[in-house]
């Protein structure tokens, strides 16, 4: 695998044939940092005043990430991108845990 993306590796081959779990938590990682930033660049464009003019930063007193994907549309882009990790951290949940059964029973 290398250096390449864990999104781009998942997506050349067969989700079967994968058997590390770590490939699919940094896919998770990968999607999830790039509906932030694709969810911030649609508020940017879409809604520039929730940007400056919202109930958590007067709350919080500074902007948070949140921002960025709760208004509309980019909170459609949220929804997508955060469930497609939710698949991939199940995955490699699924997976770890035949990983640790394994080494269980290799180790007793």
């Amino acid at each position: 695998k290398g250096t390449e993306s864990a999104v781009l590796f998942l997506w050349k081959f067969p989700e079967n044939s994968i058997k590390d779990p770590n490939t699919y938590l940094q896919a998770c990682f990968e999607v999830s940092a790039a509906t932030l930033v694709l969810s911030w660049a649609i508020t940017f464009i879409f809604n520039p005043t929730a940007i400056n003019d919202n109930p958590l930063e007067d709350r919080l007193g500074y902007k948070n990430l949140c921002v960025g994907w709760d208004t509309f549309p980019a909170n459609i882009v949220g929804v997508i991108g955060e469930t497609i990790c939710a698949h991939l951290v199940l995955r490699f949940v699924n997976l770890n845990d035949e990983r640790m059964k394994l080494l269980d029973n290799k180790l007793s």
